[in-house]
């Protein structure tokens, strides 16, 4: 699982999981996480993916490079 938080750009990668299903239950309990960290937009993506790093900081992209088109992508904007 991918999430990727908008106010202070970084992409943080969850997992393993088993199935897509299960993945989906726990989606919530980390978004819960991070809205407790003061993350209140966020972008989440379930697939299947190998990072080298569980948390990537992003500081340096511009927003388009941070938010390209990615299929399946799913837009949660939490309110605060």
């Amino acid at each position: 699982m991918e999430i990727v938080t908008v106010e202070e750009p970084c992409t943080y990668y969850f997992g393993e999981f088993e199935t897509k299903q299960e993945a989906e239950m726990a989606k919530h309990g980390y978004m819960e996480d991070l809205l407790a960290e003061g993350h209140h937009n966020m972008l989440v993506q379930i697939r299947l993916c190998l990072p080298e790093n569980l948390t990537v900081w992003q500081q340096e992209l511009s927003g388009e490079e941070l938010f390209p088109d990615r299929p399946g992508m799913e837009e949660m904007r939490i309110a605060s």
